[in-house]
């Protein structure tokens, strides 16, 4: 149902360039798994192919964007990046490895504090240990692994292959633009056309029912006028 209503949108762009769709960004997380759904073959494909698909048929291009790159290991990055470009099947060319946010790696701190708030403190246990052990912490604070915050990266680059696909595109949608609007401009023409040919059948008819009329009045006087002369002429 998403496919036919993306289908119907992008080719309500084709029929329309007001609406028409230049560039497709496909955004994937890599800390999540792939969405997936059963072929009628019993192959699994990305779900999201079913709207690359319907792009890719009419033209229209895309590009890959892998966000979220630090939530995994630096040595799992090149696998899980490969395993991204294989399923959608897109190009290095056109694919960019964002960080859109900083991303924060928890130090010792944060994670024994996270560890305190989901095991939780109902019975006042965990009240009582961080009273008791609130001297030692103080201590070892400084010499704790602090966390580390990681920048956001790749953005830049994402904005120039935006723009350098959409200028490989430029001349192509100068020549859509074009044509559509002389397509536009002979629709109006032949409308125009149309309407002073309607009005010249209009006009000759309107001449031609003036002229019967006319030519019926004139043979009713001849007719009257040589009745009478006839009726004049008896004895």
């Amino acid at each position: 149902m998403e496919a036919a209503r993306f289908r119907d949108e992008l080719w309500m762009g084709i029929r329309d360039l007001s609406r028409k769709t230049d560039l497709i960004v496909l955004v994937h997380n890599i800390s999540h798994k792939i969405p997936r759904y059963n072929h009628s073959n019993a192959s699994q494909q990305p779900a999201l192919s079913l709207l690359l698909d319907e792009a890719k048929a009419l033209g229209i291009p895309w590009i890959l964007a892998i966000t979220n790159k630090f939530s995994v290991s630096a040595h799992q990055q090149r696998s899980a990046i490969e395993a991204v470009l294989h399923a959608y099947q897109a190009s290095p060319s056109t694919t960019e490895v964002v960080n859109s946010c900083p991303y924060v790696m928890p130090g010792a701190a944060s994670a024994s504090l996270s560890w305190g708030t989901t095991n939780g403190d109902s019975d006042g246990r965990m009240s009582a240990q961080k009273l008791l052990f609130a001297p030692i912490n103080l201590v070892r604070r400084p010499f704790q692994r602090k966390d580390t915050i990681l920048p956001v990266e790749g953005i830049n680059s994402l904005c120039q292959l935006v723009h350098r696909v959409l200028r490989s595109h430029e001349e192509v949608s100068l020549q859509e633009l074009a044509r559509d609007r002389l397509l536009a401009e002979l629709e109006r023409e032949r409308a125009m056309a149309i309407n002073q040919e309607s009005k010249a059948k209009t006009s000759s008819m309107t001449a031609a029912a003036v002229g019967a009329s006319l030519g019926a009045g004139l043979g009713i006087v001849l007719a009257v006028v040589m009745g009478a002369a006839s009726a004049l002429r008896k004895p």
